[in-house]
């Protein structure tokens, strides 16, 4: 509950403001990533999913001014250890839910992304009872280590063609937050790598060190074969997080 009301206080923020007004819902945006349509597994980045609202003073034009146009996203995560059974320095359990509000806008030809979110980890999110459910109901293996999982905290995070393309935090996969009517097939490719300095997910109080660099590389294919009926599906291979994973990952 005070997760709850907590986020809502974020977001009344950035909707509450003078250049809020007049707004209306012109897309939605979606993507579901799992460990097991990539390794066959079911460790590490093992599953998320993200839900992003798109509002803005009119259908999306590629042109927005700052302020004119807001993606209000969900986004559920579990990071789950490396192995079937416990070795020393692997990583914690991570039950992780986050609610954000980002602007999109152009400036000078470039699309530029500015936000805040605030996420919750811990019991307190209900995603490691979630999962325990989901896997019983379908008889599957139950998931391993969910009471030695990270504790309840809060934290603040950054959120650093023709339709408006959202980012996936875990995978770097873009999706869809709006949607023309236009038919056919378009692939996406990309590759980034990022400085860590720490992670909320792997405390250095707790003994873990984090990998220096982290890269990503991946590849999708986006394919409207009727006016409703969008479909897209990706890769993305994940280097190591932490000393102590021995070799990436694909989701």
């Amino acid at each position: 509950m005070r997760f709850t009301l907590a986020i809502a206080a974020v977001i009344s923020t950035f909707a509450t403001s003078a250049f809020a007004e007049g707004r209306e819902t012109i897309g939605f945006g979606r993507i579901f990533n799992n460990d097991f349509f990539g390794d066959q597994a079911d460790r590490l980045q093992t599953g998320s999913n993200t839900f992003s609202i798109v509002r803005g003073r009119q259908d999306y034009a590629g042109d927005e001014a700052f302020g004119d146009l807001l993606e209000y996203q969900l986004r559920a995560q579990i990071i789950s250890l490396s192995g079937h059974a416990p070795a020393p320095g692997d990583r914690p359990y991570v039950g992780a839910l986050t609610m954000g509000v980002a602007m999109h806008f152009d400036f000078q030809g470039t699309q530029l992304t500015l936000g805040s979110e605030m996420t919750a980890i811990g019991p307190q999110t209900g995603l490691s009872a979630f999962q325990i459910g989901f896997h019983d109901t379908f008889n599957m293996p139950e998931p391993r280590f969910t009471d030695d999982q990270l504790g309840n905290a809060f934290f603040l995070g950054g959120v650093a063609q023709n339709d408006l393309m959202l980012r996936d935090v875990v995978t770097g996969e873009l999706y869809r937050g709006t949607q023309d009517e236009e038919l056919g097939v378009s692939l996406l490719f990309g590759a980034d790598i990022a400085k860590v300095f720490d992670s909320a997910y792997l405390p250095a109080d707790m003994g873990y060190t984090v990998s220096e660099t982290r890269s990503r590389a991946r590849a999708g294919v986006f394919w409207q074969f009727a006016e409703d009926a969008p479909f897209f599906y990706g890769a993305t291979y994940l280097s190591e997080e932490f000393e102590g994973q021995h070799k990436g990952q694909v989701v």
